[in-house]
C-alpha cells in the first residue's frame, strides 16, 4: 500500500534530495511558492515522499543524500500536508 510520508532534509539541501529520490523514482511532492520573484519552499527542510511500504525499502530513503535522519508518517503530518495542497491548488494561473 503507499502512503506519504513526510522527510526532514538536511538544513538547505531540499533540492538536493528532491533530485535524488527523483533518480530513485520515488513520488516527490516538494511545495514551493514563489515571494518576491524567488522560488521558496513552503515548508523548509520538509519533502513528501509516496513510499509503497510493501515493494519500497526506508534504507534508501535514510541514506539519500540531503536528508536528516527524521521520517513521519502521514497521520503525523497530514495538516502540513492539507495545507500544502490548499495553496497549491488555490494558487491562480498566472502568465
Amino acid at each position: 500500500m503507499k502512503n506519504w510520508y513526510m522527510i526532514q532534509s538536511k538544513p538547505r539541501q531540499e533540492a538536493v534530495a528532491e533530485k535524488n529520490f527523483l533518480n530513485q523514482d520515488y513520488t516527490v511532492f516538494h511545495p514551493k511558492a514563489v515571494i518576491n520573484n524567488k522560488t521558496v519552499s513552503l515548508f523548509p527542510r520538509y519533502l513528501f515522499v509516496q513510499l509503497d511500504d510493501k515493494s519500497q525499502s526506508w534504507t534508501p530513503i535514510h541514506s539519500t543524500r540531503g536528508v536528516s535522519d527524521s521520517a513521519f508518517s502521514l497521520p503525523k503530518c497530514k495538516m502540513m500536508l492539507s495545507t500544502a495542497l490548499k495553496i497549491v491548488i488555490a494558487k491562480p494561473l498566472t502568465k
